[in-house]
């Protein structure tokens, strides 16, 4: 009997240990499955989001060169934030300056990150250079001078058409160059995602024109 009982337990052992281990292995699998699917996920999203970007590069690159060297419209209107209106070509009179189009359309925060770049002390200089254009519905107009706080050395003005002669993406701020001959040129157009790109956009333009 003792014999037995002894079996029994012994398999009883077996049975539990056999059970154990394999719920071990079963969890353990599970868990790299899990981690596997994650690393597919992360991969998947990364190269969703550098084909985003190299598209968007792609077709900025298409419309600066399309752009390039296009007129500006002098006889535009611009908005100082106290009611005062100009015309564009007034405003492009005396020296090259480096205009910003922003619009209700673009990302808040990502204005507000773009703007804060420009405050920084190595792109002072280019600040006073720096003629931003925004368009506005009447009821965002507080939020604008609430931005224009934040870069209080550049001139901020409302307009209601960039009259440039080309389509051009307001869902995404743009930057050009232009002067008293009404020439923009050097466009970039700004991604939220390649921050760096476009402080080394800034850092040549003020280099090589400020």
């Amino acid at each position: 009997m003792r014999k037995i009982a002894m079996n029994r337990k012994i398999l009883f052992l077996g049975f539990f240990s056999f059970i154990l281990v394999n719920g071990v292995w079963i969890w353990k699998y599970h868990q790299s499955v899990q981690e596997l699917a994650s690393r597919v996920g992360d991969a998947r999203i990364r190269l969703e989001r550098t084909f985003d970007e190299y598209s968007f590069l792609s077709k900025t690159w298409k419309t600066g060169m399309e752009s390039n060297a296009g007129s500006l419209d002098g006889s535009l209107t611009l908005w100082s934030m106290d009611g005062r209106s100009s015309p564009l070509k007034q405003l492009l009179s005396d020296d090259k300056k480096l205009i910003l189009l922003l619009s209700d359309s673009n990302c808040s925060s990502c204005v507000e990150k773009l703007l804060f770049l420009l405050n920084r002390e190595k792109f002072a200089d280019l600040a006073d250079h720096l003629l931003v254009l925004y368009s506005a519905e009447d009821e965002t107009i507080k939020i604008w001078s609430q931005r224009q706080q934040i870069l209080c050395r550049a001139q901020f003005f409302r307009v209601q058409e960039i009259g440039v002669k080309m389509h051009l993406d307001l869902n995404y701020p743009v930057f050009f160059l232009s002067g008293p001959d009404l020439v923009a040129e050097h466009y970039y157009t700004i991604y939220p995602a390649l921050d760096n790109l476009t402080e080394d956009y800034l850092t040549v333009i003020a280099k090589r024109y400020f």
